[in-house]
């Protein structure tokens, strides 16, 4: 199988979980036909995403 332990990240930017979640349930649907294949749904209505503010703090993360 061509898609044999796969991981996706679904990133689902719909508040009301309607249409996107459907359409990206679908595709699950199918790559899990294809094979063995994980996905991890990552609602972004959910999350605390604010803007960068500036403070270079990922320019001096070392690794």
């Amino acid at each position: 199988m061509p898609f044999e332990g796969i991981k996706v990240t679904a990133l689902v930017g719909s508040p009301r979980r309607q249409n996107t979640l459907h359409l990206v349930q679908v595709i699950e649907d199918e790559l899990k036909r294809l094979g063995s294949v994980e996905v991890e749904y990552v609602f972004l209505g959910e999350r605390n995403i604010e803007f960068c503010r500036g403070c270079m703090q990922l320019s001096t993360v070392s690794g």
